[in-house]
């Protein structure tokens, strides 16, 4: 008898559909913004530089005569080794407590390239020994015994990533 009860079914009272308030969703290029003042057509005249406005016979297909210039992006180093950043433009580096949280841990990851050297350059900046950095050729992490995610984004930042 006991266990019908655990066994039913929960129901709930569904609301009336007259308090659920409907939400529509205008796609910004359909919204028409009004204003009180009556419109009234006004023509607006621009100024252009003339040395960027082509000659009206000019052909379209011929390429520009000096090369456009990006914004100065960072040279990337040329080693071995690429450490990527996520989606939010930060640095796969993350502690870990193992072992109950006597063992810490810290990760890098989205390391490309040679893992291995990366292994030697952050056990160089670091001052570790050697069994203290390791590299999860499973997972392509590099692991670093104990707490030091500060010093390896500062090692990153300073290698120009």
């Amino acid at each position: 008898m006991l266990l019908s009860r655990y066994f039913r079914p929960i129901t709930r009272a569904s609301a009336p559909l007259s308090t659920i308030t409907p939400r529509f969703v205008i796609p910004a290029g359909a919204r028409n913004l009004t204003t009180s003042e009556p419109t009234t057509t006004t023509t607006t005249t621009t100024t252009t530089d003339a040395s960027l406005v082509a000659p009206p016979d000019a052909p379209l297909s011929e390429p520009p005569s000096e090369p456009i210039s990006e914004p100065s992006k960072p040279v990337p180093p040329s080693l071995p080794y690429y450490v990527g950043r996520n989606n939010l433009r930060n640095f796969g580096v993350y502690q870990k407590k193992k072992r109950g949280g006597n063992f810490k841990v810290t990760l890098l990851k989205k390391a490309e390239g040679d893992l291995q050297a990366l292994r030697r350059d952050v056990q160089d900046s670091l001052g570790l020994p050697e069994n203290e950095v390791t590299v999860n050729r499973v997972t392509r992490h590099i692991e670093i015994r104990g707490h030091k995610r500060d010093e390896i984004l500062a090692f990153l930042h300073t290698m120009g990533f």
